[in-house]
């Protein structure tokens, strides 16, 4: 039952009430204070006078005022003081409440969070001025939750809100807050202590939190509110924090240091005044000893009055600023200083790749310096820059000494770089005097490069085209230089790359000088059917000699041969002819060779051919499994059987003589059946080499020998 009167005076008899539906609008002549406008269902039981009534509330609103209706819900009781003015919370106990934070947004518009709240604990206060002691948690779904306890006042009396707590925090998650809050991108989990007093346009904050990215103490001043937060001025203090795992936007750190300052963003302009200060630390694995900053940011620039930082082996500075507008124009310089690249290998790792453990036989060593300016705005800038080096090895990479210059027009994408090496080795493969260009947008550029290639030359230029679907380096001219005389493509070659594979077309090298020509055309495939063909025609082993960086000199003789290739990537058919006519090798000499090399069912075959006079000399076969797949394979030498055999019969030892000169007067005759069996993890030796008649000089120790006759037996690793 309700009692009205005497006068003003309202009271409740025992009231127990069901509700369905029921609209607020029916009470709000009783409370004209109601900030809510809606629909509530559940169940409601009173008792006693509006100034002390005992109220038991297990109900659910639905607020009509907000878009989507979005629900808010509690279950308690206690003492509350009802007046039109207010609604006074006395010792009130929540036992449970699911709370839409839209709905308190539209009574306190100055509070930013999104999502939900859910609350056990006490109420005391008016309802716009309350004391709440318990257990909080928020999220906004489907975001991570955070959780904490303590005591938290909330004053939302007027338009802006007011917040003191003294909070212990369980589960803090950053992300939690990513939907309320532009631009705040950040994730982790913190635990600790958080103590806030004041206002949202001023707001006092003291934290003391740790967790898996680090330990961080804080002391400021926060201001918060709609289009904007930030910071009117705080401090901060950081052990052993990695920035890396509050944002993928930052490296992997391990900082120690205090920074202060203020910023933050408002209405979309974004402004920051700061001042660094880290003492040893790790950045991007790198190594720092200091690091000295002082920054102003502001909607028209971004100022570095001071950066500093350096370790063992680099360091790196820069001054000046960067204009934010298009319409404004500023210069940044900077410079960075390595007398030991291998400080910088962590960084180095992330763009080429870490050196494979088999190479390394020291660490990476050398000196750097990189030296420009960034010249112009954010939305439009130029990047010049100068490097050189010197005395630079990284695994199998060794630079003598070089430099060049870079620069990048933002406004048109295009890229300049021109740069000069003295020497620059590779494992094996060396080059001198090495220089090259590349000018344009990074979606067509112009290349040029040259250099000496061992006792030869070599000097092109071309083009890359990137498009959509595929991307092409064009080779408009390619010239080598080799014993032989001048090489030279017939016409450009084009290499056309996507994500199936590279097709080669027009790559044939001619010799200028006479017969001799090197082709290449067909698909080689990343995924899907292979079709390769590639033909050596007329090739002087001495040219060959000089690519592969020995003395042209020691070599001579007549290549030819053909490719194909066929299959898949992950199962090619491939088939190798190769013939050498007229052979030379130092001392060794061979009149004649051909091999064939196929591949196909994961296994490999070939036969090898010596011939002189037209009489078979030497007859080398060969089945190995294998697995030559050109993508996806990492086991190449496969389980089963090996079969190498080696067959001479009744050959003439006066045959061999053309192969040296070291030997003379050879005669006799030859039987061989040799060869290798087992597997590649226990291989065996197998087969017997007989000599009769035999006779042989040796002009340099002056020794000659006649009648000689033996057999060599070969089983399992004995030779008997």
């Amino acid at each position: 039952n309700m009692v009205l009167g005497p006068g003003e005076r309202l009271a409740f008899d025992r009231t127990d009430l069901a509700l369905v539906q029921f609209d607020l609008e029916y009470v709000r002549g009783f409370l004209d204070t109601l900030p809510f406008a809606g629909r509530v269902s559940g169940r409601v039981a009173a008792d006693g006078p509006a100034e002390r009534l005992a109220l038991d509330v297990d109900a659910i609103l639905f607020d009509y005022l907000v878009p989507g209706r979005p629900p808010s819900s509690v279950l308690g009781r206690g003492i509350v003081a009802v007046t039109p003015d207010d609604f006074v919370f006395d010792a009130f106990r929540v036992e449970q409440a699911d709370i839409s934070l839209a709905t308190v947004r539209r009574v306190a518009p100055s509070v930013a969070l999104k999502g939900r709240l859910w609350a056990t604990g006490t109420l005391n206060g008016s309802w716009l001025n309350t004391t709440f002691d318990g257990d909080v948690r928020y999220a906004d779904p489907p975001r991570a939750e955070s959780s904490a306890y303590g005591q938290v006042r909330l004053d939302v009396r007027g338009d802006t809100v007011g917040v003191w707590a003294e909070l212990t925090l369980d589960s803090l998650r950053l992300e939690s807050f990513s939907s309320s809050f532009d631009g705040f991108d950040y994730t982790s989990a913190w635990a600790g202590t958080l103590l806030l007093a004041g206002y949202t346009d001023s707001l006092e904050i003291e934290a003391d939190v740790a967790g898996p990215a680090g330990i961080v103490r804080a002391l400021g001043r926060l201001y918060a509110g709609e289009d904007r937060f930030g910071v009117h001025a705080a401090e901060v203090e950081a052990q052993q924090l990695d920035l890396g795992s509050l944002s993928t936007g930052f490296p992997t750190t391990l900082v120690q240091g205090r920074a202060a300052g203020r910023g933050g963003r408002d209405a979309g302009s974004v402004l920051a005044e700061a001042e660094m200060v880290l003492d040893p630390s790790s950045v991007g694995g790198v190594d720092v000893e200091r690091i000295v900053a002082g920054i102003v940011l502001t909607p028209v620039r971004l100022t570095f009055d001071s950066l500093r930082a350096w370790g063992g082996g680099f360091e790196v500075s820069a001054t000046g600023a960067i204009a934010l507008e298009s319409d404004a124009r500023d210069t940044l310089r900077f410079l960075a200083v390595s007398d030991s690249i291998g400080a910088l290998e962590p960084y180095v790792a992330r763009w080429l790749g870490a050196i494979e453990d088999s190479v390394v036989a020291e660490p990476p060593s050398g000196s750097l310096r990189f030296a420009g300016r960034v010249i112009g705005s954010l939305p439009s800038y130029q990047v010049v820059a100068d490097a050189q080096l010197s005395d630079v090895q990284r695994g199998a990479l060794y630079v003598s000494r070089g430099g060049g210059t870079v620069t990048w027009v933002s406004s048109t994408e295009t890229i300049g770089f021109d740069a000069t090496v003295d020497s620059v080795a590779l494992g094996a493969m060396a080059l001198g005097r090495l220089s090259g260009q590349l000018h344009g947008r990074v979606d067509s550029l112009q290349w040029f490069g040259r250099s000496r290639l061992g006792y030869g030359a070599w000097i092109g230029w071309g083009e890359w085209v990137a498009e959509e679907a595929q991307s092409r380096l064009v080779v408009d001219s390619l010239i080598l230089s080799l014993a032989s005389g001048p090489w030279a493509l017939d016409t450009a070659a084009v290499v056309a790359l996507d994500d199936s594979g590279a097709v080669f077309t027009n790559v044939s090298l001619q010799n200028a000088r006479g017969p001799g020509r090197v082709a290449l055309d067909g698909r080689w495939p990343f995924h899907g059917e292979a079709s390769i063909e590639g033909i050596v025609d007329g090739l002087s082993a001495s040219d060959v000699s000089l690519l592969l960086l020995k003395d042209p000199n020691v070599a001579s003789g007549e290549l030819g041969g053909t490719l194909r290739l066929g299959g898949t990537a992950r199962a090619p058919a491939i088939d190798f002819f190769l013939s050498l006519r007229d052979g030379v090798y130092r001392d060794l000499r061979v009149p004649y060779t051909q091999g064939v090399l196929s591949y196909r069912d994961l296994r490999v075959t070939g036969d090898l051919e010596l011939r002189r006079q037209g009489q078979s000399i030497l007859n080398i076969s060969t089945s190995l499994p294998m697995d030559l797949a050109l993508i996806g394979g990492t086991q190449r030498r496969l389980p089963g059987p090996l079969q190498i055999t080696a067959r001479a019969e009744g050959v003439d030892l006066e045959l061999f003589e053309a192969v040296t000169p070291a030997v003379r007067d050879l005669g006799g005759t030859l039987d061989a059946t040799v060869g290798i069996e087992g597997t590649w993890e226990s291989p065996e030796l197998a087969g017997e080499l007989s000599v009769r008649d035999g006779t042989a000089a040796f002009p340099a120790l002056g020794v000659r020998h006649e009648q000689l006759n033996g057999t060599l037996r070969l089983s399992g690793d004995t030779i008997l």
